[in-house]
């Protein structure tokens, strides 16, 4: 992970290169205002996703990007990760948990899969994330 943000105590919010505090609520308007670049705004709502261990990072962040590729369909989605439905819907709990927000919350979904956009676009000219 990039060394541009740091957590602040109550673990939601962070400084980015001393120019804002970003909260959920604040990162993509931040984004789109130029305040922060497309990666900081990437790592810092994937923060928590690349917290955990490899395994369960992989995992969910698979879960999720398979979860958007098939418009929220999580029958689908299963299909494509050759897990059974629960499993995802497991998984996708979780996503939830380590975020601290929900997934029906639209919202929400359009900046976790902006983000998972932005991070599969670094990874692709072998600068990752």
């Amino acid at each position: 992970m990039a060394s541009f943000c740091v957590f602040a105590a109550c673990g939601k919010e962070w400084m980015v290169m001393d120019k804002i505090r970003l909260t959920m609520d604040n990162a993509l308007d931040a984004l789109l205002q130029g305040k922060i670049s497309a990666r900081e705004y990437a790592g810092f709502v994937l923060a928590p996703f690349l917290a955990q261990d490899g395994r369960t990072c992989r995992g969910l962040l698979e879960t999720l990007e398979a979860y958007f590729f098939c418009n929220g369909n999580i029958i689908k989605a299963a299909e494509m990760l050759f897990v059974h439905r629960n499993t995802v819907k497991y998984r996708l709990g979780q996503a939830e948990a380590i975020l601290g927000w929900s997934l029906s919350d639209a919202s929400v979904r359009l900046k976790v899969q902006l983000a998972l956009y932005i991070r599969s676009q670094g990874q692709d000219d072998g600068k990752g994330m």
